[in-house]
């Protein structure tokens, strides 16, 4: 049996065994590990752009109303998404709402630490358009300052967001 050339160009100075595979495996995605960790991100073959379209795609997101959960959303409707919006400023809400158009954003005032608040973001969004494809859990809060100084009520409101 002759080696395949990973075989044959494994542990040669300046040729990696993921150098190797490139020629195997041509337009696949080739990750190495995180440092530090045992994770290895998933290998593959990439998809073409198309197969990623997000047009039509339903997504829900927490914290939608400012900052990353916002910006997350004008960029999923510029790509062709439906966004089910939550958040607690109905005000906020109802801007955005309005910004990204109704035919593409539905709000929903809620807080994500009441499930029964969740369950009206869920029946928003199937009521709407029959489903949801993807979450984006993007509400929280941040508490700065040390551990020993924050209260054990306000620990527990940053777990539970």
């Amino acid at each position: 049996m002759q080696p395949r050339c990973c075989d044959s160009a494994r542990g040669q100075r300046g040729v990696s065994f993921d150098t190797c595979r490139r020629s195997h495996f041509e337009g696949a995605t080739l990750q190495r590990r995180v440092p530090g960790t045992r994770i290895r991100p998933t290998r593959g073959v990439a998809m073409p752009a198309e197969t990623r379209s997000l047009k039509d795609s339903v997504v829900a997101i927490t914290g939608a109303t400012a900052g990353i959960g916002a910006a997350t959303a004008r960029l999923l409707v510029e790509a062709g998404a439906k966004v089910a919006l939550c958040g607690r400023r109905e005000e906020r809400l109802t801007a955005l709402v309005d910004e990204l158009g109704a035919e593409n954003a539905v709000g929903v005032v809620c807080d994500v630490s009441i499930p029964a608040d969740n369950a009206r973001l869920i029946a928003a969004a199937t009521g709407r358009w029959g489903r949801i494809d993807s979450v984006i859990p993007n509400a929280g809060i941040g508490i700065y300052g040390g551990i020993m100084d924050t209260s054990d009520e306000r620990l527990a409101e940053m777990m539970q967001t």
